[in-house]
């Protein structure tokens, strides 16, 4: 079991709904963390309607795009391949495990050529993390 949920929506589908709620559960309880209906994108009503649930801190996508305008870049954690995703305070490797690492908890950054010929012509970089945390290595 991981301690993550990792979700998927289309990103131009729009919702109507409404909760079906009891009326004094949603008074007493939801009142000021929930509207008795929701009309937008399907991921940010799913947001806004699990944080107003839970409680919890969800976390989505920043600001980063790659090159090819994308939300993540290709990675490897150990021998598993997966996408990283550069977030406002941390990194998230997908798909398994699914591995939040924080930027407070990283004790070393390096940036080091990878097979110099290679890169040379390509522009190619590679990149390590290392977290306090865990021994693992992220590479890219």
């Amino acid at each position: 079991m991981y301690p993550h949920i990792v979700l998927q929506f289309e990103t131009d589908y729009v919702v109507e709904s409404t909760l079906t709620m009891n009326e004094d559960l949603f008074a007493t309880k939801y009142k000021d963390k929930l509207e008795p209906t929701y009309k937008g994108l399907i991921y940010e009503v799913f947001t806004m309607v699990l944080r107003g649930l839970s409680g919890t801190k969800l976390t989505s996508p920043g600001k980063f795009r790659s090159c090819q305008d994308g939300y993540a870049v290709k990675s490897s954690l150990k021998a598993e391949d997966g996408v990283l995703y550069p977030l406002e305070k941390s990194f998230f490797f997908l798909p398994k495990p699914p591995t939040l690492i924080l930027y407070d908890e990283m004790a070393k950054y390096s940036k080091c050529k990878l097979e110099f010929s290679k890169c040379q012509r390509k522009g190619m970089f590679g990149k390590s993390i290392w977290s306090q945390k865990k021994s693992s290595v992220m590479k890219r």
